[in-house]
């Protein structure tokens, strides 16, 4: 009678390590987690604005990035720096840019801006656009100036 052996070979993989491990996401009211759904109208663009508690990007993408890189948990930090109503193209911005993003910690930067820039152009601002690109520009060469990685974001429709 045979006797039939069996090699079982075990293969360890090392858990997934992110690089960078400090993200800042900089916006308006979309970074902020507003959903546009509540009966309060408020802002620019007269939208009717909740704040998605938990669920706003930045949130649901730290929890995400800490899930995936279990070994990195504690050290992983995405910070909301959204602020509802902001045009990207006024001046205050880019100090606020300064304050919340180049002075942090942050190794990332997450930029999602101009909405609100957009919807001042569509009723009759015709600064508006060159404003809001100029001063995206500038982020992003600061923000490169400065060691941050940066990811620009498309507007959702």
């Amino acid at each position: 009678q045979r006797v039939a052996s069996c090699l079982l070979t075990v293969t360890v993989v090392a858990p997934p390590v992110i690089q960078l491990t400090r993200f800042v996401a900089f916006g308006d009211s979309i970074t902020a987690g507003e959903d546009g759904t509540a009966t309060q109208t408020v802002g620019l663009s007269g939208l009717n604005p909740v704040i998605l508690f938990g669920r706003e990007y930045p949130t649901v993408l730290q929890t995400s990035l800490r899930a995936r890189y279990t070994t990195q948990t504690g050290s992983l930090a995405v910070t909301n720096a959204g602020l509802p109503g902001e045009m990207v193209g006024a001046p205050d911005t880019l100090t606020r840019f300064t304050r919340d993003v180049l002075r942090s910690s942050a190794q990332s930067l997450l930029l999602m801006e101009g909405a609100n820039d957009l919807f001042d152009a569509y009723f009759g601002n015709a600064t508006a656009i060159p404003l809001a690109l100029a001063n995206v520009q500038t982020m992003i060469r600061q923000a490169k100036g400065a060691g941050l990685r940066v990811y620009l974001a498309t507007l959702p429709p």
